[in-house]
C-alpha cells in the first residue's frame, strides 16, 4: 500500500483483504463502526468512506440499524457448456485491437511483487487452503500513455522463493522468468472471458465511472496437472478489444456441443 495513499484507501484495502481472506464471512457483518474507528485509529467519516467503496464494490450491503453485511462472492461454475472443435479446423488466432488512431506504441511496467495470504477465489484457483502464502505481481500496460489494461497474478510462495527481492525487475515475459529461475514449464493455460463491474481500484486505473462494464480475462497456468499460476486482467472498453478467428477447411465438419460437470 502507498504509504501517502489517503487514509480512507488504507482502510478500504485492510477491509477488502480481511473479507477476501474470509476473516468476516459472507452473510456476517463488519464490526460496528465505533470498533473500526478504535482499530484503525480515524474518525466515522473515514471509516463510512472506506465502507462506501466496499459497498460500490458489491462487497458489503449496508442496512440501517444493523450495520455492513458481507456479500457472497460468488460461486464459481459447477457446470459449463463447451464446443469441442473439430480436427479439421486449424489454429484459433487471438489478435488484440487497439482502439487508437494512426500509429500506437505499447509499453509493460514491471511487476510490483509482494506476499499475501490466498483469498478465496485465488485459493480455490491454485488448489491451495485458503491463507496460504502466496507471491502478488501487480503491473499495467499502456498504448500510446495510456493505461489499457490492469494485471494481477498470484503463484505459491513455495514454487518462487525469494520473488519478493525482484518486485520492479519482471517484465512482460514473466512466465519465460519463471521457467529460467525456477525451472517451472507451463504446459498448458486455461483462459475464461467475462464480464464485471469496474470497482474503486479499476475505475482509478483505467479512468472509468465505478460499475462500468469491463473485459476480465481469468488465467490459470498448469505445469502438467499441477496449478502454478493464476492471473486477473482488466481491459478498458475505449482502448482495447479481443478479436478471435477460427480458421476452418471446406471439409470441416459443424462444430460439436457437449455438455461438462466440473466438481
Amino acid at each position: 500500500m502507498n504509504e501517502h495513499a489517503p487514509m480512507y484507501i488504507s482502510v478500504y484495502h485492510k477491509i477488502k483483504t480481511d473479507i477476501l481472506s474470509g476473516k468476516y464471512p459472507t452473510g456476517g457483518f463488519l464490526p460496528p463502526e465505533g470498533e473500526l474507528m478504535k482499530q484503525f485509529g480515524t474518525s466515522r467519516t473515514t471509516i463510512r468512506r472506506a465502507i462506501s467503496i466496499l459497498k460500490s464494490d458489491h462487497l458489503v450491503h449496508v442496512q440501517q440499524g444493523r450495520g455492513s453485511e458481507v456479500l457472497s462472492l460468488g460461486d464459481w461454475p459447477t457446470s459449463f457448456a463447451t464446443q469441442e472443435l473439430n480436427h479439421k479446423y486449424s489454429d484459433l488466432h487471438v489478435i488484440s485491437k487497439f482502439m487508437v488512431e494512426g500509429d500506437y506504441h505499447t509499453v509493460t511496467q514491471n511487476s510490483i511483487v509482494d506476499a499475501m495470504p490466498a483469498e478465496i477465489k485465488v485459493a480455490k484457483a491454485l488448489g491451495l487452503e485458503t491463507g496460504t502464502e502466496v507471491f502478488r505481481l501487480q503491473r499495467v500496460h499502456l498504448v500510446n500513455g495510456s493505461i489499457y489494461a490492469y494485471v494481477v497474478s498470484y503463484v505459491p510462495c513455495t514454487l518462487t522463493p525469494g520473488l519478493e527481492n525482484l518486485s520492479g525487475k519482471i517484465d512482460e515475459g514473466y512466465l519465460a522468468f519463471f521457467e529460467e529461475k525456477y525451472g517451472i514449464r507451463i504446459t498448458s493455460i486455461e483462459d475464461t472471458l467475462t464480464a464485471v463491474k469496474a470497482g474503486f481500484l479499476e475505475s482509478r486505473l483505467l479512468n472509468v465511472p465505478m460499475g462500468s462494464p469491463l473485459l476480465q480475462r481469468r488465467r490459470v497456468s498448469f505445469e502438467n496437472e499441477r496449478r502454478v499460476e493464476y492471473s486477473e486482467r482488466i481491459n478498458s472498453p475505449d482502448l482495447y478489444e479481443l478479436v478471435l478467428t477460427l480458421r476452418q477447411s471446406p471439409e470441416a465438419a459443424p462444430l460439436k456441443a457437449a455438455s461438462s460437470e466440473v466438481e
